[in-house]
Formats: C-alpha cells, sequence, structure tokens
C-alpha cells in the first residue's frame, strides 16, 4: 500500500461506523474491480448507488454541451463519491472514470441512507467533506474567473500536491499520473497552453517530469506566481 493510500485510508468515513454496523452494509453492498479507463458511472435521472474507493484512483468530470471535459476532482482511496446526488434526490450529472486499476465498494441508497439517518457521526463526517468539496468548487471557479492560466496552473499544481502528495528524493510528487490534457481540463484551458507554461515551469526549476508524474522542485517560487 502506498503512503497516499495508507493516509487517506485512515480518513475514511466508514471507520466512524461500530463494527457490526460496518460488516452490515459491506454485506448489503457490493465491491467492484476497475481497469484503467473504465467508466464507473455517468449521468442518471435516478440514480441508486453511492460509491466508497477502496483502492485505486478515480476522476470525477463534466462534459459541457461542446463536448470538452471539466475534471471536478480525483478521489483518494477512502473517500465517498457519487453521493450528492442520492442524498439531495436529484438527477446525477457527473461522470466517474477509474484512472487505475481500481476496487470501488458501490453501496445501494436504501442502505446508505439508512445508514446516515442511523449514525449522526457518519452524517457529520460525510458533511463535512462534501462542505470542502463545495468550497473547494467556489475557489476554483474564483480562479477561472479571476486569474489567467499560468497562476491558475501555479495553484492547480500547489492544490494537487497538497492532496495527492509526498515528498521524496526528487521533491515534493504529485502522486497522480496526469497528462497535459487531463491538467487542461481542471483548470479550463488548452493542452497547448498548459504544455507552454509547465516548460516554462520546468525551465525556471519550478517543476519536473518524473514518467507521468510532476515533481514540484520550488514550491515557495509556484507560490510566488499563484
Amino acid at each position: 500500500m502506498s503512503e497516499q493510500t495508507s493516509r487517506a485510508s485512515k480518513s475514511s468515513w466508514l471507520r466512524s461506523l461500530p463494527s457490526a454496523q460496518a460488516k452490515a452494509l459491506r454485506a448489503a453492498s457490493r465491491v467492484r474491480r476497475y481497469q484503467a479507463g473504465d467508466s464507473v458511472f455517468g449521468p442518471s435521472r435516478d440514480p441508486n448507488e453511492i460509491y466508497v474507493l477502496e483502492d485505486g484512483l478515480v476522476r470525477v468530470l463534466r462534459v459541457t454541451p461542446t463536448g470538452a471535459e471539466f475534471t471536478l476532482r480525483y478521489v483518494q482511496p477512502g473517500d465517498v463519491f457519487g453521493a450528492a446526488s442520492v442524498m439531495s434526490g436529484m438527477p446525477r450529472a457527473a461522470f466517474a472514470q477509474a484512472k487505475a486499476a481500481s476496487r470501488i465498494l458501490q453501496v445501494p441508497r436504501g442502505a446508505f441512507l439508512a445508514m446516515l439517518q442511523a449514525h449522526n457521526g457518519v452524517l457529520y463526517s460525510l458533511a463535512k467533506k462534501l462542505a470542502g468539496m463545495v468550497i473547494e468548487v467556489e475557489s476554483r471557479a474564483e480562479d477561472l474567473g479571476l486569474l489567467d492560466a499560468r497562476p491558475r496552473l501555479a495553484r492547480l499544481l500547489l492544490r494537487l500536491a497538497k492532496e495527492h502528495g509526498h515528498h521524496d528524493a526528487q521533491g515534493l510528487t504529485i502522486g497522480l499520473p496526469l497528462t497535459h490534457e487531463e491538467i487542461a481540463t481542471l483548470i479550463a484551458t488548452s493542452r497547448q497552453t498548459v504544455s507552454l507554461h509547465l516548460r516554462e515551469f520546468a525551465d525556471a526549476g519550478l517543476v519536473a517530469r518524473r514518467g507521468r508524474r510532476l515533481v514540484l522542485r520550488n514550491p515557495r517560487g509556484l507560490e510566488a506566481i499563484a
């Protein structure tokens, strides 16, 4: 288990459930495995499951009417996703896609809502997580309206490093296998613009690429840009 997976698993909302109830919830659910690139879910008028990522990596995104993708978040092991529409009773508009081989617990809506009604601690933990996601989306929306692509990219790299990063001999490595096109979907710009600014950051000694992962060599330099 990686450092990132271990850290995220410890924050799972499931740990606040009594052991017997956790076992009952798992018995009512099913575990599915996905390969990288597989679809986990798509838009639905009446979603009937929520999802808990037990291992792997999942990308949650929206698709605009023109077909452009906008990445909403990357799900870490231990996190719930697909819950907002089930809790609100509203249609689900997002897509979820496995970015790596993933193991996912799929919980039926009835079992999930009954568990929330019976255990205030779980409800509070999940509500706190959803509130944080709302604040993050609001912050990103503000960035899109006020900042050019260059500082948006710097802010994104710092945020991803905080959420998915780990320190090693190379620097602060973002533990996500991101392409330039995927980064572009996170800050609503073009792949070419992302490539241009990443090359500029690399030339300035701020970032480096190791395989498909980015390493922040000088986070303070990125903070100055952001």
